[in-house]
């Protein structure tokens, strides 16, 4: 697959690149797809319809005071949760 993405975009590339974060530009892309393709899960669910929503909902909880340690059933909800969503969004 070739794709153009012009000059803003290959040079933020070569930017992320020199950090040695990426060790090319397909990992970086692939990143990219993948932050898009967990923000469209949020909005599917209805938890988020926005980058700023989902920043908002974040500050929140950090707003929200001191954490609490999570029980093993907060553990055991928790999976129970990602289980069911992954398994609905999977083809």
């Amino acid at each position: 697959m070739n794709i153009s993405l012009g000059d803003k975009w290959e040079q933020f590339i070569e930017q992320k690149l020199k950090t040695g974060d990426y060790q090319s530009a397909s990992e970086l892309v692939r990143d990219g797809l993948r932050l898009i393709e967990q923000r469209d899960i949020f909005a599917q669910r209805g938890a988020v319809s926005s980058f700023e929503q989902l920043q908002d909902a974040l500050l929140a909880g950090v707003r929200s005071g001191p954490a609490t340690p999570m029980t093993k059933n907060d553990w055991k909800d928790l999976q129970a949760e990602v289980h069911a969503v992954t398994k609905k969004n999977r083809p």
